[in-house]
């Protein structure tokens, strides 16, 4: 699992090279394209272009699924599984903070301290989320 941001390292690359050279295709991997990075808004920081342009284009099967849908990203692992000759790479696209309407609206996000009276809202509507699924 990579960050969108931990993408810009070089040994990234080096290792998806390697992966695709060697035909390494039991091997799965995430980017958690969330747009943020500690220092700012990925594209800020360093644009990166398109992942799956990019990942294709160092040999990858990749695919871009909804990282918040658990069904899309099952069906994805599914899929990646039935490859041959390639690594899979699937791009995660999700919104930092996703369900904590505070930390959705702050950016960056990242490395925040959120008071307990900020925090308090989220932590009553996730407890009543999960209070429904028990129910179920």
């Amino acid at each position: 699992v990579l960050g969108d941001g931990e993408c810009n390292e070089g040994q990234i690359w080096e290792g998806a090279m390697f992966a695709a050279h060697y035909k390494l295709d039991h091997l799965i991997a995430f980017v958690d394209l969330n747009k943020q990075q500690l220092d700012g808004a990925c594209d800020d920081v360093m644009f990166m272009g398109d992942m799956v342009d990019k990942w294709t284009a160092f040999g990858w099967h990749t695919v871009k699924v909804n990282g918040h849908d658990i069904d899309a990203i099952v069906d994805a692992i599914a899929a990646g599984k039935a490859q041959d000759e390639k690594p899979v790479m699937i791009i995660l696209d999700t919104i930092k903070g996703n369900g904590c309407e505070l930390a959705e609206q702050t950016f960056p996000c990242h490395h925040i301290k959120f008071t307990y009276e900020q925090i308090a809202p989220s932590i009553a509507k996730a407890e009543a989320v999960l209070a429904e699924v028990r129910k179920a």
